[in-house]
């Protein structure tokens, strides 16, 4: 498999192992297979407990518009979880993080993935917006790298007619 890389072709055969004719860093092979994937304009964050449905109906409001979004149950490949969130979410053009009730609880927890993806939206000057569930109450004690998130504009919406709002 030819691979272009700073005017030179380097050559990768992928089977039970792989071989490099020239020395490639892995990352790079990381980014180019996940560019052959789509590309998805909006990355849709939530907390499965409390958001998943809320996540479900949006992903179809958007995708029914002609969007192109990102929702974890239907857009990911076989590969690293981890990876491909990082990946689709800091190539995206807009990140939506819905807040229903309890979507922050875990926040403080470093590997909680809520929380990871609203550092790497910030980090990246993704278009953030937050939906907000009637009733969403922040945390007491979130941690610095995303605190910021409170200051953004907030459409809230009301969980009993969400499915008549999209």
């Amino acid at each position: 498999w030819p691979v272009e890389r700073e005017g030179r072709t380097d050559h990768l055969w992928l089977s039970g192992s792989y071989t490099l004719s020239h020395k490639i860093d892995f990352n790079y092979i990381v980014v180019m297979l996940f560019s052959l994937s789509p590309t998805y304009q909006t990355f849709i964050s939530y907390r499965r407990k409390g958001g998943k449905e809320y996540a479900e109906r949006l992903y179809d409001y958007l995708l029914d518009k002609n969007f192109s979004p990102f929702y974890d149950i239907t857009g990911m490949e076989a590969g690293r979880f981890d990876e491909q969130i990082r990946l689709r979410l800091i190539n995206a053009r807009n990140y939506i993080l819905i807040l229903s009730k309890g979507a922050l609880d875990r926040v403080c927890e470093p590997e909680n993935w809520v929380r990871k993806e609203i550092q790497l939206a910030i980090e990246n000057n993704l278009n953030i917006i937050v939906l907000q569930e009637t009733g969403f109450v922040y945390p007491d004690l979130m941690p610095d790298d995303i605190i910021n998130i409170k200051n953004y504009q907030v459409l809230e919406f009301d969980s009993r007619t969400f499915t008549k709002q999209f």
